[in-house]
């Protein structure tokens, strides 16, 4: 038992240190060593000119490079077997390299961290879109970059791999989606030029990536993106009430984390990710020995959305309040769409109209019918048209009947 605690402890934290994949490799068995220290095998490791590699399972990952070269073309094989990636520190530091070259198989990219002079990533095509990770740090400082072509395959830019590159301007996205956040790019001109578009949010493709305004009681997210990225309002006070529509399929690591003013999320989306500590509200706080910000994965408020949901498992595993939402249309919860519900939605907007009442982010999820960002009469006229709709046999849903009538 005490040996199995062992290797527990000693690969998990193999595992929070970011590894590339295969880079925990575990040799043997508790049941055929003596001792801790001979249950891990040391990985083969094998020097070829100007590179040392490090195995791990089938494929080898470049463990550290040595050479002066300033154009680097990394091998795509080694003893007849793929080159995979780049162990953390691989290329830290040299000042030598401007340019790098990957083989076809190098879907793991990390170890460029200070190389000052580097100036060109040739990055392959790959033949799937959820192949290549672009590691935590792995080109941070690389102050010469000036220019990135993510390619085809790129799966995810993690946090900070692009962080301080400061002359960086222009980033280049596959068609596809690629998973990113305002930290894979902070402290680049590149990120900074996207606030020029003068808007509330700052996003690229479908990613949001935070928000220019500080201060929103009611923040209804935008109908323009799928992905909330990773620490996107973090830390950000004076938010209360969020609206994450439909439209969003993934809400990213930390996203909401220590707003200590947030009180209700509702999630449209039934099937959205929700990644680990994106939704807090405890205040972050500062470690003095170790000069870093711990930040909360306390949250006392509410989580709303549908029955069944991914939000409502949320509430569960947190152990914070769930509140059920209502389908569009059904404003008052009762299982249909009726004129009662254009009722209560006229209602609604009569007391907006005269600033007796404010809609919150429950009720645009519920009442906002078309989508426009405000409960109003054409609102409460479309949920109408439907009743009678349905009363003559109608058999379309909600949304399928608005489609159909644009």
């Amino acid at each position: 038992m005490k040996k199995m605690r062992v290797f527990t402890a000693i690969l998990a934290a193999a595992v929070s240190a970011g590894t590339c994949a295969g880079a925990v490799h575990v040799s043997g068995t508790a049941a055929d060593t003596g001792s801790t220290e001979s249950f891990f095998a040391d990985p083969e490791q094998l020097t070829e000119g100007d590179f040392t590699y490090v195995r791990h399972d089938r494929f080898w990952y470049v463990l550290k490079y040595n050479g002066t070269e300033k154009n680097v073309v990394i091998p795509e094989r080694v003893n007849g077997e793929s080159v995979r990636g780049a162990e953390s520190c691989a290329f830290e530091g040299n000042e030598f390299i401007e340019s790098v070259t990957f083989p076809k198989e190098f879907d793991c990219v990390s170890g460029f961290r200070d190389c000052v002079n580097l100036r060109e990533l040739n990055f392959p095509k790959y033949d799937v879109p959820d192949r290549m990770i672009i590691r935590n740090d792995a080109f941070q400082g690389c102050t010469s970059l000036e220019r990135v072509d993510l390619p085809y395959g790129t799966y995810n830019v993690e946090d900070y791999a692009f962080m301080d590159c400061t002359a960086l301007k222009e980033v280049n996205f596959p068609e596809h989606s690629v998973k990113f956040s305002k930290l894979s790019f902070k402290g680049t001109e590149w990120l900074k030029s996207l606030e020029s578009n003068g808007g509330p949010f700052v996003s690229y493709k479908d990613t949001l990536l935070y928000s220019n305004y500080f201060s929103q009681w009611i923040m209804v997210l935008p109908n323009d993106v799928s992905s909330v990225g990773n620490a996107a309002f973090r830390a950000q006070s004076r938010i209360h009430d969020v609206l994450v529509p439909g439209n969003i399929k993934r809400i990213g690591l930390e996203a909401f984390n220590s707003c200590s003013d947030l009180e209700r999320v509702v999630i449209v989306n039934p099937k959205c990710e929700i990644y680990g500590g994106s939704i807090t509200n405890g205040s972050p706080e500062v470690d003095e020995n170790n000069d870093r910000v711990i930040y909360s994965f306390v949250y006392t408020g509410t989580i709303c959305g549908y029955k069944g949901s991914t939000a409502e498992k949320l509430a569960e595993n947190t152990g914070c309040n769930f509140e059920v939402l209502n389908p569009l249309g059904d404003s008052n919860g009762d299982g249909r769409i009726d004129s009662v519900d254009a009722s209560q939605i006229m209602d609604l907007y009569s007391r907006i109209s005269t600033m007796s009442a404010i809609a919150d982010a429950k009720d645009i999820a519920e009442q906002d019918v078309n989508g426009d960002g405000r409960i109003d009469s054409v609102d409460a006229s479309t949920v109408l048209s439907y009743y009678t709709y349905l009363a003559a046999n109608g058999e379309m849903s909600l949304k399928e009947f608005i489609a159909a009538e644009k």
